[in-house]
């Protein structure tokens, strides 16, 4: 478990308090930058989460009596930065190599696809030409798959690395010493909503003297891609040839892409009591310690740059309900089972 924020600020101050009555507190601040984006995924043995929460506190006056708190989820989405110029074509000679490392030859790819930024619910494509005319083996399929990998705990021993097809689609492969060219794959990404990610239930399983939660990473759902230093989230869009036989590995073409949630334009919202009528403070805009958060390197599949980057804090507004107190924003753990 790793802390990542956890400011507590001033928002309203009443010399000899607020009388009774109803009041409406606007609140603002800017969020400070790099920190990783919210998530929770259920892997193998284990359950991954960057969370944050805000809370206000309406501290009271008179002894014995408690003070009013009031706590939320606050999803935060990272910034990503975009290549406009980036070139989206990739040409590579993947060998074909048997069991026992026996040389089957080699098919050459020349691929393009439309960008290498993606949400949720969106459609991943690539046209691409394949020449297996120096191979010795025949390609029944080839899958076009979208992969993560889950990076848990710090490097070292404690380290755990989880990988997983989140989704994929397949085609007719190519025969034996064919040349295809213009090909046309797409594979449809599962949706994600993280406020509801935490509603899964986990399979029971009866053991010989006790009962114990198996979770497993959950089919149709895609998190986006996040960058903390416990919890790490990485992707890449993989174009593999699934030649026929014993082989050491399915040669394939693999391009980093990054998975992001778009940003939500809807209201902040909420149930207001019968007859409410508060008195409306002046905005509060808080000023938050902007210290960047910055992981060790961001290394995606072998790409060792910053993919995920909060260029600029996003600024958020909350209505609270009533009072003057305190804000306070958690972090991220890992749950080992």
């Amino acid at each position: 478990t790793e802390e990542i924020l956890n400011i507590k600020i001033l928002v309203y101050q009443q010399e000899g308090g607020f009388l009774p009555g109803d009041y409406a507190f606007p609140i603002s601040f800017l969020i400070p930058q790099g920190i990783p984006g919210s998530l929770y995924q259920e892997g193998q043995k284990c359950i991954a989460e960057i969370d944050y929460k805000l809370q206000v506190k309406v501290e009271s006056s008179i002894l014995g009596v408690a003070s009013m708190k009031y706590k939320d989820e606050l999803v935060i989405n990272e910034n990503i930065q975009i290549n406009v110029d980036k070139t989206n074509q990739v040409s590579q000679t993947l060998e074909v190599i048997s069991c026992l490392c026996m040389k089957q030859g080699h098919v050459t790819v020349n691929a393009r696809f439309e960008k290498d930024y993606l949400m949720p619910g969106e459609k991943a494509r690539m046209l691409f030409n394949a020449d297996s005319s120096q191979c010795s083996l025949e390609c029944p399929n080839i899958t076009l798959q979208i992969k993560e990998k889950l990076i848990l705990g710090r490097p070292g021993k404690s380290q755990k690395t989880l990988e997983h097809v989140a989704s994929q689609s397949s085609i007719e492969g190519i025969t034996q010493g064919e040349v295809i060219k213009d090909k046309i794959m797409e594979v449809a990404l599962p949706k994600y909503n993280p406020l509801a990610a935490k509603k899964k239930k986990l399979d029971l399983k009866i053991g010989a003297t006790h009962i114990y939660l198996v979770s497993k990473f959950t089919p149709n759902e895609l998190v986006p891609s996040v960058n903390g230093r416990i919890v790490k989230s990485q992707f890449s869009m993989q174009l593999v040839f699934n030649y026929s036989g014993c082989l050491v590995k399915a040669p394939s073409v693999v391009v980093p892409i990054m998975i992001y949630n778009p940003v939500s334009k809807s209201e902040l919202s909420m149930m207001a009591p019968p007859n409410w009528k508060p008195q409306v403070m002046p905005i509060s805009n808080l000023t938050l310690p902007q210290q960047p958060y910055f992981p060790q390197g961001f290394n995606n599949f072998g790409q060792q740059e910053l993919l995920i980057q909060q260029s600029q804090a996003q600024q958020q507004q909350f209505n609270s309900m009533s009072g003057g107190g305190q804000m306070s924003i958690g972090g991220g753990q890992i749950q080992q089972m």
